[in-house]
């Protein structure tokens, strides 16, 4: 299933901003895409735990979170290189 592109609009109720957005659902993944920042969000679902991966302009590797049913963890190591 896809969504958009679509306009994403700030949250804060005194700023007029906005983003398009686009999302894709594949049975294995959401890929939520950014394409004016060169950004995109890829969530999963691994071993129990959701995983987020976070790509920016053109860098090879992600920052990754990963979401535990006790805490979260964030990994920026490959994405500092």
């Amino acid at each position: 299933m896809n969504i958009g592109p679509q306009p994403l609009y700030d949250w804060q109720d005194d700023v007029d901003a906005e983003i398009i957005v686009a999302l894709e659902v594949l049975p294995d993944r959401v890929d939520v895409i950014f394409p004016e920042k060169e950004a995109h969000v890829w969530i999963e679902y691994e071993d129990g735990r959701i995983r987020v991966h976070c790509y920016h302009q053109g860098k090879d590797e992600p920052v990754n979170i990963e979401i535990h049913k006790d805490r979260i963890e964030i990994d920026t190591e490959d994405y500092d290189r």
